[in-house]
């Protein structure tokens, strides 16, 4: 899903949840969003910014239960039920939440089915919290077969610069994926205590965190770089180039089985046992999947840091033949230790 890089149709409908104010106001009919192309554009944006999102987490439902939203979001997106027999199910379900305890802030439930360029015979489900203070004021008008449905009326100051604190994007439940159902963004607002901050996410959903290969990438990549430095200085240039090829190795890889991967690297026993150490804990296995592209762009580009600001950033393939030798001074009598790099370059220029 995080590949998604646009929305290509959208059905959006809307409800109120007011406990404290207009009460729970059910849209029997979709927002016609051809009279409203603003408000397709507004969603879709966010939709995208939740798909890309550094903040957004994999996660899982706890179950799919019929009686619970997982139940609803598995019939809308297999088309089982209507979006607004569903969509009122789900609303139905958050105020009762919301009923509950007076401390959820009042807002709009959003429940919108959409396809995309790189999925378009696929059908995905957001759903989103959103406070309408800041961003819009809603309304209450009728379709021409005399149904009622929730509007917008954007607020443009505002429309362009806020940020969504509630939002799932839930990819197909049947056939399940295997590491996690949806990307969700559950921020805390201003005006929530941290008691109340995930009941999104966590009482509503019944979801609880996944760890999707991109996630485990990231996490992966960082430990193998810093434990790259600290071993730095104990490894020879060869074993230092030999461990880099294998983290650039791996992380390139569609899977990789760490008690192979420790195994084969050719490095002292001492070395390996401080691999394992620092590794995450908390991995789903020993053997799990890799996000292979985000793994090559990392690997793509060697980035350094040194003293004074010193920064170094060069394609991973040009790095050797400018950075020629990187050697670790030890105790040098009138500097102490330091690393003595060598660049070796045509063109060296002061630039403004």
């Amino acid at each position: 899903m995080r590949n998604i890089q646009s929305i290509k149709s959208i059905d959006l409908i809307i409800h109120i949840l007011e406990p404290q104010g207009q009460g729970l106001v059910l849209s029997q009919a979709p927002l016609p969003l051809q009279a409203h192309p603003e408000l397709n554009d507004y969603f879709g944006r966010h939709i995208l910014n939740t798909l890309h999102d550094s903040s957004a987490r994999a996660a899982r439902f706890r179950n799919i239960n019929p009686e619970q939203a997982s139940g609803a979001c598995r019939e809308l997106l297999r088309e089982d039920t209507t979006l607004v027999e569903g969509s009122q199910r789900l609303a139905k379900e958050l105020y009762a939440l919301m009923e509950r305890d007076g401390r959820i802030t009042g807002g709009d439930l959003i429940v919108c089915l959409f396809t995309s360029d790189a999925y378009p015979y696929t059908r995905f489900l957001a759903i989103l919290k959103v406070d309408p203070a800041q961003i819009f004021s809603h309304s209450v008008k009728q379709d021409r077969k005399g149904n009622t449905y929730v509007s917008f009326e954007p607020l443009k100051a505002a429309f362009t610069n806020e940020r969504l604190q509630k939002c799932a994007v839930i990819q197909p439940l049947e056939p399940r994926h295997p590491e996690f159902d949806m990307l969700l963004i559950d921020r805390q607002s201003r005006i929530e205590s941290s008691s109340v901050a995930r009941f999104f996410s966590e009482s509503f959903l019944d979801a609880q965190e996944a760890q999707d290969a991109r996630a485990v990438t990231q996490r992966v990549s960082k430990s193998l770089v810093s434990v790259q430095n600290d071993l730095r200085e104990q490894l020879t240039p060869q074993e230092n180039r030999q461990l880099e090829t294998g983290i650039e190795s791996a992380l390139a890889s569609r899977r990789v089985n760490l008690d192979t991967w420790v195994k084969e690297l050719p490095l002292p026993a001492a070395a390996k046992q401080l691999i394992e150490r620092r590794l995450p804990q908390d991995l789903p296995e020993r053997s799990f999947s890799l996000d292979a592209e985000l793994g090559k762009q990392i690997a793509s580009v060697r980035k350094y840091r040194g003293d004074h600001g010193l920064r170094m950033e060069l394609p991973a393939g040009e790095f050797p033949d400018l950075v020629v030798e990187a050697e670790y001074i030890e105790d040098d009598p009138e500097k102490g230790s330091y690393y003595r790099i060598v660049i070796e370059t045509k063109t060296w220029k002061r630039v403004v």
